[in-house]
């Protein structure tokens, strides 16, 4: 499917000898906080380099904000979890990372080795704020725990930051950890569970030059940077 988008349009290099004179217009797309700060800087500045007159409107949201831009058509374009999508919304798989347990430096989990249920059972739990969260309390629930966090938060460095300071535990994807400064200690999951990261065209029959460009960016991005482990 990657293969298919990256030749169905025309080359790269026609599209943007055409926007190239293009004076207005934009490309919206929407992603979560680590994609938001790890990929799309250095995918902007390479469309920007042969579309400049074209605007590329970025809005970083949870998931759940997301699926809602999405449906408004309020965005072309969104990288987000399969998680948070209904089966109505067209989604192309990238790029999976692990969901990781994440403690404060010196936490030692009970066995050793790996977080497990009964690491959460015996602190408190840190989870991102409702409309961040669509993998993380659903995972834990479905292997049994039924905790209330103690902290919802939104923001995935204050999750960190709470952490660091020792007031709980939480479970996060490990691609978040990659955006983080804080002093944490990051654990494999007993179970393994991964996250999903996709692509979403909102109307794709319908999306303009400029953002299916910009959709092609986006997958040449993640093939030279060989993110695609799908």
């Amino acid at each position: 499917m990657v293969r298919q988008l990256l030749n169905c349009d025309n080359s790269l290099s026609q599209e943007v000898l055409k926007l190239k004179n293009v004076h207005s217009g934009e490309v919206k797309i929407a992603a979560f906080h680590s994609a938001t700060l790890l990929w799309l800087p250095e995918i902007i500045d390479k469309f920007k380099e042969g579309c400049p007159n074209v605007r590329v409107k970025v809005r970083q949201s949870g998931d759940k904000d997301i699926v809602r831009m999405i449906v408004n058509g309020e965005v072309d374009l969104a990288i987000i979890s399969q998680n948070a999508l209904g089966p109505e919304i067209s989604f192309l798989p990238l790029y999976k990372t692990p969901l990781v347990g994440v403690t404060p430096k010196e936490y030692q989990p009970l066995n050793g080795t790996s977080i497990t249920m009964e690491d959460f059972k015996a602190n408190d739990l840190i989870a991102p704020y409702e409309g961040y969260d669509t993998e993380i309390l659903p995972y834990l629930i479905h292997c049994g725990l039924n905790v209330e966090p103690i902290y919802r938060i939104e923001d995935d460095d204050t999750i960190f930051a709470y952490v660091e300071k020792g007031y709980g535990l939480s479970v996060m994807p490990l691609m978040t950890v990659h955006c983080s400064h804080r002093e944490v200690k990051t654990w494999e999951l007993a179970t393994n569970p991964m996250r999903t990261i996709g692509l979403v065209t909102a109307y794709s029959d319908y999306i303009s030059p400029a953002a299916a460009l910009f959709r092609q960016h986006i997958l040449y991005y993640m093939t030279q940077k060989n993110l695609i482990n799908l």
